[in-house]
């Protein structure tokens, strides 16, 4: 009878350990929550707060986006995206202006993996079509805000 208990708890704490090694060395892709974001304010336009975070994902550099709208209607916003790479500062976005109508509050991209709005995330791919970028900075410009009528 002693025999018999003691393999079930030597089986018991192999699993426990087991789970604990494996939540340790588990690769963490997915980024979680504001918490392991650092947000950078980097424009107010009418209203609107404009914000980007730079965040490794998969050993890759991508670009997290959140607008907060400070007003009490919805708006529709308008940008261009600008970038420092590997071949320099100043490179405009190939996708050309990005647009969105956004209610009062905030909006925001946190998951490379999943992400639920694929406007608030630039992957290094997306910059220029004839190179991945290793992206080092990024902006907004040429900004507009418009009340949605």
């Amino acid at each position: 009878m002693f025999h018999i208990v003691s393999q079930v708890l030597v089986r018991r704490i192999k699993i426990a350990i087991y789970i604990l090694l494996v939540t340790i060395w588990a690769p963490k892709v997915v980024v979680a929550g504001d918490a392991t974001i650092n947000w950078k304010l980097d424009k107010v336009t009418n209203g609107v707060e404009f914000y980007h975070a730079l965040q490794d994902c998969g050993g890759k550099n991508v670009v997290f986006l959140m607008l907060k709208n400070k007003n009490k209607f919805q708006v529709k916003i308008t940008w261009q995206e600008v970038f420092s790479t590997q071949e320099g500062p100043g490179i405009k976005g190939y996708s050309g202006k990005k647009s969105i109508e956004l209610a009062s509050g905030e909006l925001k991209e946190t998951s490379c993996t999943n992400p639920r709005n694929k406007k608030l995330i630039i992957l290094p791919e997306q910059v220029q079509p004839t190179y991945i970028a290793s992206i080092s900075n990024f902006s907004y410009s040429d900004i507009t805000v418009s009340e949605k009528l």
